[in-house]
């Protein structure tokens, strides 16, 4: 794809299109050869380029669910630009996509990005709202009257994929599965070796008494989070997967155990996940703060 341009279409009321060569034929539209996915990301290249040439008038840019169409392997690109070319400008951007919102949050965790997740809509009395957590379980918790089974189940699927991502960033060490096994995996595969892993990587600052010194010891409480929800994932998360006996005061459990795990490997001070800063020297990740670490050389 080359020597690609915007024009005007002389012989039909369109708005303005893309005309460019592909493969060394001059074409008038994309649309002749190029998927879904390739325009859309053919038109966000042209729209991204335009924002950058008016970077000194043009402010903010509004990206809304850009990536919609697009393959996973250029939505890492997309992330890629935006931490790169863009860490200037003031961007929004807005997303339906579960799997593009957590990857954006590992990977955007500078102090510069605020990440705001949005409560499901009930009616046009309360309106729209932020939610207090970004991890997504209010989706869940609104199946609680309806449907107890579907909520432990969102809660159990947004582990999934939350877990999934953490275990990457953490280094965690899984056993090889056979061909598309090994890229199946469930939240508790996940969380029973980052809690295996935890007992002894997983550390938070303390100051010992009659010293001003400080020094980190075991984060118990952080570990004890992680197995709760691991024992809940286990027994009524699968339950809610493959019944319909779950109750609802069990599933609100569930999401509060799970909610509570994720916040576990989040900073109470910087609100940084534990794998922000990365020294590799020390073999150590740690939140923004440095108040809760993981000294990955332990393992």
């Amino acid at each position: 794809i080359e020597n690609v341009r915007l024009h005007v279409p002389e012989d039909a009321e369109k708005a303005i299109d893309v005309c460019l060569k592909f493969h060394g034929i001059d074409q008038d539209s994309p649309r002749l050869t190029l998927s879904e996915g390739f325009r859309n990301s053919l038109g966000l290249c042209i729209f991204l380029a335009m924002a950058k040439r008016e970077s000194k008038s043009d402010r903010p840019i509004f990206l809304d669910d850009v990536v919609v169409s697009v393959d996973r392997n250029h939505r890492g690109m997309v992330v890629e630009l935006i931490e790169k070319v863009f860490n200037d400008r003031q961007l929004i951007v807005l997303t339906h996509d579960r799997d593009w919102f957590i990857e954006l949050k590992q990977r955007l965790q500078g102090d510069k990005w605020t990440f705001k997740a949005l409560m499901p809509y009930d009616s046009p009395k309360t309106g729209i709202r932020w939610s207090a957590r970004t991890f997504g379980f209010d989706d869940a918790r609104k199946l609680l009257d309806s449907d107890p089974a579907q909520a432990g189940n969102t809660a159990r699927k947004i582990m999934d994929i939350e877990l999934a991502t953490r275990a990457e960033k953490l280094g965690t060490r899984l056993p090889y599965l056979h061909r598309e096994r090994n890229d199946h995996r469930v939240a508790h595969e996940f969380l029973s070796q980052i809690i295996s892993d935890a007992e002894r990587c997983f550390e938070r600052k303390v100051i010992p008494q009659e010293k001003t010194d400080l020094e980190y010891v075991k984060y118990s409480q952080g570990v004890a989070a992680l197995r709760d929800a691991d024992k809940l994932l286990v027994s009524w998360a699968n339950k809610a997967s493959h019944s319909f006996d779950t109750t609802k005061s069990e599933s609100e459990q569930l999401i509060e155990s799970c909610e509570t795990a994720l916040s576990a490997m989040d900073c109470p001070k910087c609100s940084k996940s534990v794998f922000k800063f990365e020294d590799s020297q020390a073999k150590i990740l740690q939140c923004g703060c440095g108040e809760i670490r993981w000294r990955y050389g332990k393992n």
